[in-house]
């Protein structure tokens, strides 16, 4: 046994002796837990390291830490904390910072640190392996990420969170996930603001104020809100639940408020796409981002045709932004499927695609596309008779036109080949694929359409 492992060894002596004299652990099961210790120290003593080391020996001190709760607490222990309530979670940072040290380039041990460190709210182990690990990988979003949201969604501090994003997009502007991530922020604190004034009655007072201002009494005088004496200190009225000045001033007034009407995620999003011009996946992404949040109905609306309009003017001929507006009917509704407007919206699908088809370059991704697009809803069980048939009718003459013109790719061709299968026409499957390995050769999706034949 080495010094260095003697140490670490001796340094969980008085935890051991501790969990001993409150008859957490036997005598015997000390023992062990010593033994085992020092084999996991010795491992990580070696001149070569290994990570699998560091990981099992985690994972047994988290395991152990676990078993000591539960029978502190089925033992029923109570008292003033003593070394053995801490030391466990203490062995566990120490030996994840270890690891980072060593295999400082690993992201991964980094962010299973950080979520360790977070699990247990430790702020000052988060804050300190946030800043090593930043400092060591400036260039990984994931890190920049994950700070925000821990400032943000853990300690509430939306300036923090807004910060670590902007220093995180300067070193990273081309991160499509950072940008998202950021207009993501943005939404959810708009959500909670929103969410305030409707709990503190903000909404309601606003209405009640515009329909007095538009009121005058009998003798043609504007009618004043009352105050009443308990409202009044000091001559000032007290409202909404004490809230500070400018607490009142972000709440209110959401016309005019640009952290209320949606300014600053516009002005993400418009930063995003300056950033990203040649991207068709971002701006697909934050719209879908921003559907999402239904509670925002005016906000939602205002972004979502911020971003179909970028995608019809900067990417006229790119089939998969046209894809993507064209299929925009159905994306919107609330419940799939099952919506009741699903058939209208569907059919509107279906009427647009010859339209959209003759303005996409090439022709044969925006097939590929669509004909997947078909078959994902051909194989809903819930779908209705009348809809598969059309369905059906319409993939089948689709398939066949782009075949005939020689513009169906291979993932076409797989799709094809998957239909074929679902109507349990195997042969015809198998003729299908026969065609389209003479077209495209060997590929990915023809090998997985080949293995379900």
């Amino acid at each position: 046994m080495t010094d260095k492992v003697q140490y670490y060894i001796e340094q969980g002596l008085p935890e051991l002796k501790d969990l001993e004299q409150k008859k957490i652990f036997s005598k015997l099961e000390c023992k062990a837990i010593m033994k085992k210790r020092t084999e996991f120290e010795q491992a990580l003593a070696r001149r070569i390291a290994k990570k699998t080391d560091f990981l099992r020996y985690v994972e047994y001190e988290m395991n152990l830490e676990a078993l000591r709760k539960k029978r502190v607490k089925r033992l029923n222990i109570m008292g003033k904390p003593t070394v053995s309530d801490w030391a466990g979670q203490r062995r566990i940072f120490f030996i994840l910072d270890r690891a980072t040290r060593k295999f400082h380039g690993d992201i991964a041990l980094w962010v299973q640190y950080i979520n360790y460190a977070r699990s247990q709210k430790s702020n000052k182990v988060i804050n300190r392996a946030f800043a090593s690990a930043l400092q060591m990988h400036p260039t990984c979003p994931q890190l920049w990420i994950l700070a925000a949201q821990h400032q943000f969604e853990e300690n509430g501090d939306v300036t923090a969170g807004r910060t670590f994003m902007q220093r995180g997009l300067r070193l990273n502007k081309d991160s499509e996930d950072m940008w998202v991530e950021y207009a993501k922020l943005e939404m959810v604190y708009i959500a909670k603001l929103y969410a305030r004034r409707r709990i503190l009655g903000i909404d309601e007072q606003e209405e009640e104020t515009k329909q007095e201002e538009s009121e005058d009494d009998e003798d043609g005088n504007i009618k004043l809100p009352t105050i009443i004496a308990a409202e009044m200190d000091d001559g000032t009225p007290k409202d909404k639940n004490l809230l500070s000045e400018v607490e009142v001033k972000a709440l209110t007034n959401a016309a005019n408020n640009p952290a209320l009407s949606g300014a600053i995620p516009l002005s993400i999003t418009k930063s995003a796409f300056s950033a990203l011009p040649k991207s068709t996946s971002l701006p697909t992404r934050l719209w879908e981002l921003f559907e999402s949040f239904k509670q925002l109905p005016e906000v939602r609306q205002q972004l979502c045709q911020m971003v179909e309009d970028y995608l019809r003017t900067q990417f006229p001929n790119t089939p998969k932004a046209l894809f993507f507006l064209l299929v925009l009917p159905t994306k919107t509704l609330e419940h799939g499927a099952v919506d009741p407007a699903f058939p209208a919206a569907l059919r509107e699908v279906l009427k647009g695609f010859s339209a959209t088809l003759v303005a996409a370059r090439p022709r044969a991704e925006l097939y590929d596309l669509f004909l997947a697009y078909l078959h994902e809803y051909l194989s809903l069980p819930v779908l209705e008779t009348n809809l598969e048939k059309l369905l059906s009718a319409f993939f089948a003459k689709t398939v066949k036109d782009a075949e005939k013109e020689g513009e169906l790719g291979a993932k076409g061709y797989a799709v094809w080949v998957r239909r074929l299968l679902a109507k349990e026409r195997n042969a015809e499957a198998g003729q299908v694929l026969e065609r389209a390995v003479r077209k495209w050769g060997e590929s990915r999706d023809l090998e997985e359409a080949r293995e379900l034949l």
